[in-house]
């Protein structure tokens, strides 16, 4: 089920310049379906923490980027392709206790008590895809957070700087 995706090509790595606590982000991108083309954001803060977002890059400057919908009907590819740079990045960090989380984007007609729908479905796929014998899996359903530590990591201090970056995130 996860086994196609598009490939994936790094695109920018920029500093944070306004930021004391995000260290960076790199931009790649993908093309899909019918000329449609998707960033990836992977966000690198303190303790080799990591945050992943993806939209179109015609919704780049949107405020609801990470919420659209398509009819495209290319959902799984799509998804196949961002948890497979993920998984890529934490096999090549594995040794530096590279550690990632997301927030599950709320669609706007979900409540605030239950956890989302993305939220369900990404923590379907990491628990199914990534190692708990290597990674711990924390989640906050009402936050819609999910956290991928690596066991060789610190996870105090990984979950003080997710709650932060998430944090920091919520404000923009």
């Amino acid at each position: 089920m996860f086994k196609e995706t598009y490939p994936v090509s790094k695109v920018t790595v920029s500093s944070a310049l306004s930021s004391d606590y995000h260290l960076r982000t790199t931009i790649y991108r993908f093309d899909a379906r019918d000329d449609e083309r998707y960033l990836i954001y992977l966000k690198e803060y303190p303790e080799k923490f990591h945050t992943v977002d993806f939209c179109r890059n015609k919704a780049k400057n949107s405020r609801h980027r990470f919420t659209e919908l398509t009819s495209k009907r290319d959902a799984i590819r799509i998804l196949s392709t961002v948890v497979g740079l993920m998984i890529r990045l934490l096999v090549a960090g594995r040794a530096d206790a590279v550690c990632f989380g997301f927030i599950g984007a709320r669609m706007r007609e979900e409540n605030d008590e239950a956890s989302s729908k993305r939220f369900r479905v990404y923590r379907q796929i990491m628990l199914n895809l990534i190692d708990a014998n290597e990674f711990h899996h924390l989640e906050a359903p009402k936050r819609d957070a999910y956290l991928i530590i690596n066991r060789k990591a610190n996870a105090q201090k990984v979950v003080a700087v997710a709650k932060k970056a998430f944090e920091k995130d919520e404000e923009e």
